[in-house]
């Protein structure tokens, strides 16, 4: 997630922006295109996100073994891919199968931190295949995969701006120092009148959109804190160098490995998207 709940240590160097703004400038079109075609184009898009961060993932457990960057890497560029054809039923399989590949290699080649790297395989895949599965949704998709962005942008923008201005008690001081609760509830504010805007645009209830974005906001940051934690386990300032000026797409899309998922659940168990709820 891109905005820190906290007071920044200080401001990004100029050659920094210009980097941050080019690489958002190309990557927002991209990505708002690829969504708005759905089906193959957003299952090719996700798929290049989801290898990306499987491949940072692994380099972060295992940066010595490019076995298990291979396996992660092409079971997260499968993943997505296969959800159009075979729906969620192949991306199991296909986690399924990249997680025993993995147990084999922990067991034959002995690698680091097996149950970390493990663990990362159906985080990142199936956090970033449910956000597929809800633009599979031909009545609401793009729009519910749109309320889930739009919330999770204004959690960031929200904790930003409350936590440099306000302060206060760390939320988690020994996973990531910056963040406040302060911040925390800026980005649930934040989040809760992005879901209430969306609500008045496309006719939902606005009310049970407002709650569902706060309750993304939290579910969001718990994306974020678990990878920071990831990275301060194993010393690491970012995920890698992919995107210039922003660090690795982990640091960008951690908030969506939580979120996507959740707003999968509330449309699986309601029988139908939250922006059409009435």
């Amino acid at each position: 997630m891109t905005g820190d709940m906290a007071q920044p240590s200080a401001p990004p160097k100029s050659n920094s922006l210009r980097l941050r703004l080019l690489s958002a400038a190309v990557m927002l079109p991209v990505a708002l295109g690829a969504l708005w075609l759905g089906a193959w184009w957003f299952a090719a898009f996700l798929a290049i996100v989801c290898a990306a961060m499987c491949w940072e993932w692994a380099g972060l457990c295992n940066p010595g073994r490019p076995e298990v960057r291979i396996v992660m890497t092409a079971a997260g560029a499968a993943a997505p891919l296969l959800l159009v054809p075979f729906g969620f039923a192949g991306v199991l399989w296909c986690v399924g199968a990249a997680m025993a590949a993995l147990i084999c290699l922990a067991l034959l080649r002995r690698v680091a931190n097996p149950a970390v790297c493990i663990a990362g395989m159906p985080y990142v895949a199936l956090g970033i295949s449910c956000s597929g599965w809800l633009r599979a949704d031909a009545e609401a998709g793009l729009t519910t995969v749109l309320w889930v962005v739009a919330s999770v942008i204004a959690t960031d923008v929200g904790a930003y701006f409350v936590g440099r201005n306000v302060g206060g008690p760390k939320l988690a001081p020994r996973i990531s120092p910056n963040k406040t609760w302060s911040g925390l509830i800026g980005g649930m504010l934040g989040a809760g009148v992005a879901g209430a805007v969306i609500g008045l645009l496309v006719g939902g209830a606005v009310m049970l959109l407002f709650a569902g974005s706060v309750a993304l906001a939290v579910i969001a940051q718990g994306g974020d804190l678990i990878e920071s934690g990831l990275k301060r386990k194993f010393n690491a300032k970012d995920a890698s160098n992919l995107i210039p000026g922003h660090g690795g797409f982990l640091d960008r899309f951690d908030g969506y490995l939580t979120a996507m998922p959740a707003a999968a659940l509330m449309s699986a168990l309601s029988g139908g998207s939250p922006v059409t709820w009435q």
